[in-house]
């Protein structure tokens, strides 16, 4: 039976209990003898964060294909099983959905996504999570604020780190761009 960690999120959280099950043997061979197991559980997801967050910086999807993207995976899990073919999960789906995409740009895209590095994979997983957390509890506030002016989906693509641009500030900078050729 593998035993269960109780590890402390941060000074201010209560304690988060978790069991290790498949895991166990992973952060053991981690962990130094007598060294208690939280502190490398904690060690080990802030090196995965880090990981995230960089990938985060690097990943440069449009809104187009952030919205191909969560459309393609839905709300079905992602698993180790499928994670690493959601390049596939998106072609099928743009084949039956083009959503804008011709067939060069479709297969480019499609190309990318099975070309991502495993880090950038599980980025774009943690990201679509992130985004659907997001958008089950402030889908009224992003439709609010996007107007017509733009998808509301664009800006929680953007908070989960799905795109590196927010619509918003794009939206502004167009605007502006604008404003400036009437002066002109």
């Amino acid at each position: 039976m593998a035993p269960e960690i109780v590890a402390q999120a941060d000074a201010k959280n209560s304690p988060i209990s978790i069991r290790l099950g498949e895991m166990d043997g992973f952060v053991r061979q981690r962990t130094l003898v007598g060294s208690p197991l939280p502190a490398t559980i904690r060690r080990d997801l802030s090196r995965y964060y880090e990981i995230m967050d960089d990938e985060k910086n690097r990943l440069s999807l449009t809104g187009k294909e952030a919205a191909a993207l969560v459309d393609a995976i839905g709300y079905r899990a992602l698993e180790k099983s499928n994670w690493q073919l959601i390049w596939a999960m998106v072609e099928a789906h743009l084949r039956d959905h083009p959503g804008g995409f011709g067939e060069a740009e479709r297969s480019q895209f499609t190309e990318r996504l099975r070309a991502m590095r495993l880090a950038q994979t599980l980025h774009v997983v943690d990201a679509i999570e992130c985004f659907r957390i997001d958008w089950l509890q402030s889908r009224e506030e992003y439709e609010d604020e996007a107007g017509d002016d733009w998808d509301p989906r664009e800006q929680a693509f953007y908070e989960a780190g799905l795109t590196r641009l927010s619509p918003k500030f794009q939206f502004e900078a167009d605007q502006m761009a604008d404003h400036e050729e009437d002066e002109e």
